[in-house]
């Protein structure tokens, strides 16, 4: 083998490691959803009066309120496509309880 040839080889060698992990690297993204919620009682038990400001909701007097704040995001690489979500995002509240308010405070990027 010429001097020529195997610079040739190792020149290609290198050329086909590096597109090899370059091709990896892209199609290896991952997504990876997180999300955390943040709960912040305002008052419970039946304390609904502060300094004579009393808490009503359609005309009933609100015994337990309370302010949570929720956060989703994509913590991978790969973006998440709408195609990805098996359900709808839904919030609703168990024994009773009601969403008085809901609104979106930040969004960075559409669904693909």
């Amino acid at each position: 083998m010429s001097l020529e040839t195997a610079v040739i080889s190792v020149i290609t060698l290198l050329l086909g490691g590096a597109i090899s992990w370059l091709i990896t690297a892209r199609f290896n993204r991952i997504m990876k959803p997180r999300w955390f919620y943040e709960l912040t009682p305002l008052f419970r038990g039946g304390v609904s009066e502060w300094s004579g400001l009393k808490t009503h909701y359609n005309g009933d007097e609100v015994q337990n309120l309370s302010s949570v704040l929720f956060a989703f995001w994509n913590d991978g690489k790969a973006p998440i496509r709408e195609e990805d979500i098996a359900a709808k995002l839904c919030l609703s509240a168990k024994n009773g309880g009601h969403i008085y308010d809901a609104e979106l405070l930040c969004a960075t990027a559409e669904v693909i």
